[in-house]
């Protein structure tokens, strides 16, 4: 951890770095989970692992979604496991570089983030969800709360100190 003090005013920065973190750690079990699909015995344990949830009646959204794993092409598999890992590294970078409040990790939480702001909205007018509501607000606010934060720094880098005043 950072020798630095933690003050309210990065409280913000932290939750922020532990939700980055949060999602690389699940992308990465989501990305060796694709991957682990490619090997033949263990695209056997999920067909057991299917036929057992299909012998329960209240399991058809699980076993609908099993199904259409299964479905997935290798190729597919191959290219979802690569991706939800890159992804992931991605987010693991931003939330160490905001963990030791790194102004490059602050931008580039900003510039991700916003890419796909436009998707979400897309998205979300397309099939509205209280998910897809709830995670494009919680985007808008990072959003708003770095870009805030990253205009301040620059307007108190930019003062005149004092001792720069004086001749």
């Amino acid at each position: 951890m950072p020798e630095q003090k933690h003050s309210n005013g990065n409280l913000g920065l932290y939750l922020i770095a532990a939700f980055k973190l949060l999602d690389a750690l699940l992308l990465a079990i989501i990305g060796f989970g694709f991957l682990r699909l490619l090997n033949p015995q263990h695209h056997e344990d999920f067909k057991n692992l299917i036929a057992q949830f299909q012998q329960d009646p209240h399991s058809e959204w699980l076993n609908n979604a099993l199904s259409k794993m299964l479905s997935i092409q290798p190729k597919s598999l191959k290219a979802f496991g690569i991706g939800s890992l890159a992804y992931g590294s991605l987010f693991l970078v931003e939330g160490i570089g905001l963990i030791y409040k790194k102004i490059w990790a602050e931008w580039m939480v900003v510039v991700t983030t916003s890419v796909f702001l436009p998707i979400e909205i897309y998205e979300l007018f397309k099939k509205p969800t209280p998910l897809r509501v709830g995670m494009l607000l919680l985007n808008i606010v990072v959003v708003a709360y770095l870009v805030i934060r990253l205009k301040k720094k620059t307007a108190e880098e930019s003062e005149p100190t004092e001792s720069s005043e004086q001749p």
